[in-house]
């Protein structure tokens, strides 16, 4: 949800959260006017319609609320519905990766971590790779509720066996094993606006991860990261300069070279990085633009 109060108006806080949004490739979304009981909601709505309109995010619903009058609270339910129904379905056959952003220990149970599962089906008793270590998954909880299993995209409590709670952080995965590459060198297509050269600090997921960044030329840079990150093509990210103020959306991962191509197709030589290949089989086995 995109919130503008009515008595105050879109803010630069708000640009900055819809040019993360946008460059995350975000399109899916509600428009949320608050506060109307303090102020006429019209000014603020067509602000967030004016801006919204140069993104990703165009013509999505909107609804004005007062939280202190309850006013237009069941047109948010409503809107929030819709929004959900509209949704593309998750891939719960993919391979998982969970982004951790909480780590805790609860007596008798041990080692747990919180994320939300964006793709593939976590079940009791998988074994998942995470920052090094091989873990097997002892008991699962959603919604309140324990589970057995859990498929994308809900929010997911995963506790582990095989790892003690100082081994872990907020920004590692939980991964499927074998099924993404960790690596510390990417190319990215950038945003116009970006310096092209220089420190920033890579936001994704629930990782915030120091970065060098060096021109290609042509919008794209390489990022040689501080701590190796699982990546695909295409996942989105945001940087910040290390010392700046205002955060300077849009990195995409471009290209990468798959870890494991099948067909007998060896990978290029060298360290595993992303790159740009291209892939001999006519038709790529790993089923997409990746190689």
């Amino acid at each position: 949800m995109i919130v503008v109060a009515a008595d105050e108006g879109w803010q630069a806080q708000s640009a900055e959260h819809l040019a993360a949004l946008d460059a995350l490739g975000v399109r899916h979304g509600l428009a949320v006017i608050t506060r109307a009981d303090l102020a006429n909601p019209e000014h603020a709505l067509r602000q967030a319609h004016g801006h919204l309109e140069k993104t990703g995010l165009a013509g999505i619903d909107s609804v004005v609320v007062s939280g202190r009058t309850r006013q237009g609270f069941p047109e948010l339910e409503a809107a929030l519905a819709r929004l959900v129904a509209a949704l593309p379905e998750a891939d719960t056959e993919d391979a998982v990766r969970l982004r951790i952003d909480r780590v805790f220990t609860i007596t008798g149970a041990g080692t747990v971590v919180t994320g939300t599962l964006t793709r593939g089906t976590l079940r009791v008793g998988d074994e998942l790779n995470t920052g090094g270590h091989r873990v097997r998954v002892r008991a699962l909880q959603t919604l309140g509720e324990k589970v057995e299993r859990v498929s994308a995209t809900p929010r997911v409590a995963v506790n582990l066996r095989g790892v003690d709670r100082d081994d872990l952080s907020r920004g590692m995965a939980l991964v499927t094993p074998d099924a993404w590459m960790a690596t510390r060198v990417i190319d990215v297509r950038l945003d116009s606006g970006m310096n092209h050269r220089g420190d920033a600090v890579l936001h994704l997921g629930s990782a915030a991860v120091p970065v060098g960044l060096r021109s290609l030329g042509a919008g794209t840079a390489r990022l040689t990261l501080s701590r190796p990150l699982p990546l695909r093509t295409g996942d989105g990210a945001c940087s910040a300069t290390l010392a700046g103020t205002r955060s300077s959306p849009d990195s995409e991962c471009w290209t990468s070279v798959p870890p494991h191509c099948g067909a007998g197709v060896p990978r290029p030589p060298g360290r595993p990085r992303l790159t740009r290949w291209t892939c001999p089989i006519p038709r790529p086995c790993c089923a997409g633009t990746a190689c």
